[in-house]
């Protein structure tokens, strides 16, 4: 897989702290294609390509917020004061979500319910059938 190696500076912390009250020195996630995922504490830190509009990224997040908003496994980016999901940082899209323990699933570890979606920040969409 490709891993983007996309720093987490200092100037994207202390914009985290200031938009969102997220502060740490951050742990990097495993995957991430063209982005990536910082956990500070219980939140994850999503730092975007620079060629990635932060309206096309607040696009995909109005999806992830419908889809939390019925689906229990569905995680939805935290808003800013403004009700934005998406800050400019260094011209990179960030943006800040609530952390969730869990690991992919895996052919030898599947889902417990058929017919379910699963994802997670560092893990693309995969179905499950039924």
């Amino acid at each position: 897989m490709i891993y983007a190696k996309t720093p987490l500076t200092l100037e994207i912390r202390e914009a985290a702290a200031l938009t969102w009250g997220v502060t740490g020195d951050g742990e990097r996630l495993h995957g991430g294609e063209d982005s990536a995922a910082y956990r500070l504490d219980g939140h994850v830190i999503r730092v975007g390509p620079v060629w990635r509009a932060a309206a096309e990224s607040e696009w995909c997040h109005a999806i992830a917020r419908h889809a939390a908003g019925g689906l229990p496994e569905a995680v939805a980016p935290l808003p800013t004061a403004e009700g934005a999901t998406v800050i400019v940082v260094g011209g990179r899209p960030i943006s800040c979500w609530p952390y969730v323990e869990g690991a992919p699933s895996t052919p030898s570890t599947p889902c417990a319910t058929p017919c379910t979606a699963t994802t997670t920040p560092a893990t693309p969409w995969q179905g499950t059938a039924g």
